[in-house]
Formats: C-alpha cells, sequence, structure tokens
C-alpha cells in the first residue's frame, strides 16, 4: 500500500489510515545535527516539518 501514490496531502492521510488500521507503531523521534539515518526501501519513513525556531545551519 502505498507505492503507487503521488507525494502529497491525499497520500499521507491514506497510508495513516492504512498504517493505523494495521496497528503499525508510528514513531517520532528527533535527530541531533548531523546524525543520519538508514532504512529499507520498504519501510515508510518520512521527514516532518522543522518544529524549532532554528533555520539549517550555515
Amino acid at each position: 500500500m502505498g507505492r503507487d501514490l503521488q507525494i502529497g496531502d491525499d497520500s499521507e492521510l491514506k497510508i495513516k489510515q492504512n498504517l493505523r488500521i494495521n496497528n503499525f507503531d508510528h514513531v517520532i523521534e528527533a535527530f541531533d545535527l548531523g546524525e543520519v539515518s538508514f532504512n529499507s526501501g520498504w519501510v515508510f519513513h518520512r521527514a516532518g516539518a522543522n518544529q524549532t525556531d532554528q533555520i539549517e545551519p550555515g
């Protein structure tokens, strides 16, 4: 579910509903500056909006 969807608000809603229906964990973890993440291409993942008052380092 989700591979055939265009990225956007509609796909976000459909994927959230499907994950909730199937009781998948929704994990939100912040990263420190310079940290990286590696994951399988089959894992649903995303980067959320910046929730701080800081802009990217320059």
